[in-house]
């Protein structure tokens, strides 16, 4: 994880230091809070044990999710923040060659650590709509226990793993500015998470290969600037 998570960690803080140093008359720092609810694409997920291979689609319930960032407004239209976010979905079903398996019990959880670049088009209304993206990385982690209902005889499966991969998003949305200090916004996010990794114990323990997921939400949150 480290050796994803330093170097993005690090273009922040040397974007950030060196735009207070030569433009402090022009930024502004703030603080953000956002929440909000999505739905998650449909996932692939390849069992390997030895000689034995299971591939299963896995869909899910909506989503839910919260983000807090820092950031600063580098000139009148553009700003760049440090972002931690969280994502919780469970999963609704579990299919195998046209045969439905049942979760007795399944979530997924995404731990993002983004920096993002915002474009704000300014126009002469208090309402601001902008659009942006971010890179960084996320830690991924899945714990789904599956029977089969099918008269398929092979096992259920039977993983709590986690990963740390890369990820990357695109923002779109509006902001309302309140007050000189306090905004409002409603956004649109897509984050993108890598390809994932981790063991099974699926008849004989053995290796899960997840398919890189996408994720959508729709938020709304409050800005504070000092």
């Amino acid at each position: 994880m480290k050796k994803l998570f330093t170097p993005a960690l690090a273009l922040f803080f040397a974007i950030t230091t060196y735009a207070n140093v030569v433009q402090a008359e022009e930024g502004k720092n703030y603080v953000s809070f956002s929440g909000g609810v999505g739905w998650a694409s449909d996932i692939d997920r390849t069992m390997t044990a030895g000689s034995k291979q299971k591939t299963l689609s896995v869909e899910f319930d909506n989503t839910f999710g919260f983000s807090g960032a820092y950031g600063r407004q580098i000139v009148d239209w553009f700003r760049l923040e440090g972002e931690l976010g969280y994502i919780y979905t469970k999963v609704d079903e579990v299919t195998e060659v046209g045969n439905t398996m049942m979760p007795e019990s399944g979530d997924e959880q995404f731990f993002t650590a983004m920096v993002n670049g915002i474009v704000d088009i300014e126009n002469t209304t208090a309402f601001t709509p902008f659009i942006g993206g971010g890179i960084g990385v996320v830690y991924a982690k899945h714990n789904v226990d599956f029977d089969p209902i099918s008269t398929d005889t092979s096992p259920g499966i039977d993983s709590d793993e986690s990963d740390t991969v890369f990820g990357s998003q695109l923002l779109a949305g509006v902001n309302w500015k309140y007050s000189d200090t306090v905004t409002f916004e409603a956004k649109y996010r897509l984050l993108y998470v890598s390809e994932r990794e981790h063991s099974s114990s699926f008849q004989p323990s053995g290796e899960v290969s997840i398919d890189s997921t996408w994720l959508q939400s729709v938020m709304v949150g409050v800005r504070y600037t000092f």
